[in-house]
């Protein structure tokens, strides 16, 4: 096999094999391949951040077009839309996107398409247009408004040349200037207002003039040194002297009071309108009169300076008022006395009371005692004649004790301080039904009562005895066999109205007024064989903060209620 040989560098070869020079210019190619690599590598990331950034200032740019307050329209020379911000979408009341592709015209009012044209047409002829146009522009819903337009062209060679447009809603500012073209009209119209004001004045000189001649009221003018300048008729009628008289005199010789001077004083020197009541006034020339009441009223005149030049006087005499306030003050004084001494005879009645029911509650639990013995150990030693005598003792007994605690609550109610809660009235009920099991037993009667009951405010112990009088009541005198039913509802304006319903014979109307007043007994025993129960149902009620009443006809049976605040 022949062997290839060249020669390089005084070097010989191999043929086919690569010299050590050409192994380093391979070697030097692909660095620098590998650097010019790198190098379009590193241009192509800063070609991409370029690109970035320049996206990011384009949608900047784009935000604050789509966002601006104000509407901003891109359109082609012939005024068609091509690009609107969410403004013009909401001026002319059509979503943005749908606005490419509609002529701008078509949203001006008909009678200022022709403006809008003619700024077109001055773009188009490479004239500059106006500053600005004001035209009526027509959304798709609702009424037309005032807008402010300004246009410009955009030149871009890549692009067509297209319009840009500012859209400004004016139809505040237009509002403010009709108001100050109204106001303007106003202020126009008024000159002969103006004119007319002096007329008015003079009539109304004329007609002070006469209120002054006329009135009852005594009225004078007053120069700085408190001289008479000027006064009406009253005011010489009441001092019963001429004109020139009483132009000599001055104010401290008509009313020498000390207090009367420094008060003229004091309005003269700070200028400050007062009111005061001025005593005595007497005539010139005369002893003082008899002791007269006056409403004096004392107003500065002032100069353009603000300093006091005279003052007008103004007198009423009130002589016969002032009488009478005292009269009734002294009436009333004598009322709050007889009021503190009824307050103090209450007091002690209730003692009273309150001592008696004590005295004789003892003895009668003696005879009650002494009763229900003798009942026992001699019942059947007693002839029916004797039976009823002691059984008459032993009612009679029982009668004179129910008596007396009602006496005792009657008095509580006045003088026991106590503090209202919320009540159960389930379980006020129960109690009471409770505690009358046996009467109840005894007359055969039905009760109704609701399973649920509205709550309210109350003190238990006084709210059972309203409940126990009712209810005893209902028994009583219902009918034969008795059906009481009772319930409670909830009253607009904080209340809840309690009843206790029977099936009796009824009151008439005369009888019904008669109810609830202290001590009152009707022919049918309806307030308690002793007169206390209603009364005292209707005092406690009353110091709990509610009512009492009654609802009844002839026949129809009884509702006694009462209320209570929630």
């Amino acid at each position: 096999m022949a062997e290839a040989s060249s020669r390089k560098g005084g070097a010989v070869h191999p043929a086919g094999e690569p010299g050590k020079s050409e192994v380093a210019e391979l070697l030097r190619t692909f660095q620098e391949l590998r650097a010019t690599t790198l190098e379009l590598r590193a241009q192509n990331e800063a070609l991409a951040r370029a690109r970035q950034a320049l996206e990011t200032e384009r949608q900047r740019y784009q935000d604050l077009f789509d966002f601006a307050p104000d509407g901003y329209l891109v359109t082609d020379r012939e005024g068609v839309i091509q690009q609107a911000n969410c403004a013009a979408g909401d001026l002319l009341r059509v979503p943005r996107q749908e606005l490419a592709g509609q002529p701008l015209a078509s949203f001006v009012h008909g009678a200022d398409r022709a403006l809008l044209l003619e700024q077109m047409a001055l773009l188009a002829g490479g004239d500059e247009p106006a500053a600005g146009i004001e035209v009526r522009l027509q959304p798709r819903q609702g009424a037309p408004f005032d807008a402010a337009l300004k246009v410009a062209a955009a030149q871009n060679q890549e692009q067509p040349a297209r319009l840009q447009w500012l859209i400004r809603d004016i139809s505040e500012r237009k509002r403010v200037e009709s108001d100050q073209e109204r106001l303007l009209a106003e202020v126009e119209s008024q000159r002969d207002t103006v004119e007319t004001l002096a007329h008015t004045l003079a009539r109304d000189w004329n007609t002070l003039q006469a209120i002054m001649e006329n009135t009852v009221t005594c009225l004078a003018y007053l120069d700085r040194d408190l001289h008479l300048q000027r006064f009406n008729l009253a005011f010489a009628q009441k001092w019963g002297t001429d004109e020139s008289e009483l132009l000599e005199c001055s104010s401290f010789q008509m009313s020498p009071g000390r207090r009367n001077s420094e008060v003229l004083q004091e309005v003269c020197e700070t200028g400050q309108a007062m009111s005061f009541r001025a005593r005595p006034c007497a005539r010139p020339g005369e002893e003082e009169a008899a002791v007269s009441h006056w409403d004096c009223t004392l107003a500065p005149v002032k100069d353009g300076t603000g300093k006091v030049q005279g003052l007008v006087l103004s007198l009423l005499e009130v002589t016969e008022e002032v009488k009478a306030v005292e009269v009734q003050t002294a009436a009333q004084e004598a009322l709050h006395r007889q009021n503190e001494e009824l307050v103090a005879l209450t007091r002690e009645l209730n003692a009273f009371a309150h001592t008696v029911a004590h005295d004789l509650k003892q003895p009668l639990t003696i005879v009650m005692g002494f009763a229900d013995m003798l009942h026992e150990e001699l019942n059947s030693a007693l002839d029916d004649p004797q039976r009823r005598m002691l059984q008459g003792i032993k009612q009679g007994a029982r009668r004179m004790s129910n008596i007396v605690e009602g006496l005792l609550l009657l008095a509580s109610t006045r003088s026991s301080e106590i503090q209202p809660g919320p009540l159960d009235m389930g379980d006020v009920v129960r109690e009471v039904r409770q505690n009358l099991a046996a009467v109840i037993e005894e007359a055969g009667a039905e009760l109704v009562i609701p399973s649920t009951w509205p709550v309210c405010l109350g003190y238990g112990p006084w709210v059972e005895s309203v409940w126990a009088n009712y209810m005893t009541n209902a028994i009583k005198y219902g009918g034969r066999p008795p059906r009481v039913e009772l319930g409670g509802s909830v009253l607009p304006g904080g209340y809840c109205r309690f009843w206790v319903r029977d099936n009796g014979q009824g009151l008439s109307p005369a009888e019904q007024a008669r109810l609830f007043t202290s001590f009152t007994r009707l022919g049918q025993p309806r307030t308690l064989g002793h007169g206390l129960g209603l009364t005292i149902v209707r005092r406690i009620v009353e110091r709990l903060g509610g009512e009492v009443g009654v609802e009844s006809e002839p026949g129809q049976g009884c509702t006694f209620w009462f209320t209570l605040p929630t």
